[in-house]
């Protein structure tokens, strides 16, 4: 009786353990998220309030036809190099290398007198051009389109321009600190040009170091002095703003158009 109440408590453990065996040799392990590895996608609209453009992105044409708004989906987020060809008779073309983001993902094509610019933009209720992002062309499609395939075809994509390297934060808050000892004007004038004269500035930070002037006599001097070590010299006409008179807005006018 013993024995085979024995040999039953043996069979059962064998039982439970070759199940747990079996179990273990079916068990698979967890799936990777389907997700994982995939390009955050997003639009970009870039609109003008000027002329007409044919859309470039990374030198590949997107609009076929000349719009003043286009919205491209299918955006994959990060560095892109964003250019527009304007339907103008001098066909200006504006080129910048943008990171493009849900955040950061809508661009204006604006012209100050004859300098334009592509900058942060507002949204459009309702685009002209609404497509996917092209990220190919086929040879046997250009040339179908007399004006957007002329540019693909005639004139070679420019390169990216190289941009100096501007003071980095740390350093320009020094150059303010160092403006800033200074007590009367005339020194504050020679310390900021000193400053200009070994570093490249944007022109936010042109505009910050020329707040530190009080006459707009000193600030004039000051931008056209530091006009050839600023990087954004298609924005420089933003500093309009530092003038109490318009007549130095004037000047300030003047001035850039004969850099130009």
């Amino acid at each position: 009786m013993r024995t085979n109440h024995l040999q039953r408590v043996l069979s059962l453990f064998m039982a439970v353990v070759l199940m747990g065996i079996s179990t273990f040799g079916f068990a698979q392990p967890p799936h990777p998220s389907q997700h994982q590895g995939h390009n955050i996608l997003t639009s970009i609209t870039v609109t003008s309030d000027i002329d007409g453009f044919w859309l470039f992105i990374d030198d590949i044409l997107q609009n076929e036809q000349p719009a003043k708004s286009v919205r491209l989906d299918q955006v994959p987020e990060g560095e892109h190099y964003l250019r527009v060809e304007m339907d103008d008779p001098e066909h200006h073309t504006i080129g910048q290398l943008v990171y493009i983001n849900p955040a950061n993902n809508r661009f204006l094509v604006e012209k100050q007198r004859h300098l334009y610019g592509i900058s942060i933009g507002r949204m459009v209720p309702r685009p002209e051009v609404v497509m996917p992002l092209v990220v190919q062309r086929n040879s046997h499609h250009q040339g179908n389109n007399r004006h957007g395939y002329r540019h693909a075809n005639v004139m070679p994509a420019p390169p990216v321009p190289s941009v100096p390297m501007v003071m980095n934060a740390e350093e320009f808050q020094n150059a303010l600190g160092r403006v800033k000892s200074e007590d009367f004007e005339s020194n504050r004038l020679t310390a900021a040009k000193r400053i200009v004269n070994n570093n490249y500035f944007t022109v936010d930070q042109i505009d910050q170091l020329c707040r530190l002037l009080e006459f707009d006599s000193s600030r004039m001097e000051f931008v056209k002095h530091a006009y050839p070590r600023c990087v954004e010299p298609t924005k420089y006409y933003m500093l309009r703003d530092l003038f109490s008179f318009d007549s130095y807005k004037q000047e300030l006018d003047k001035f850039i158009d004969q850099q130009q």
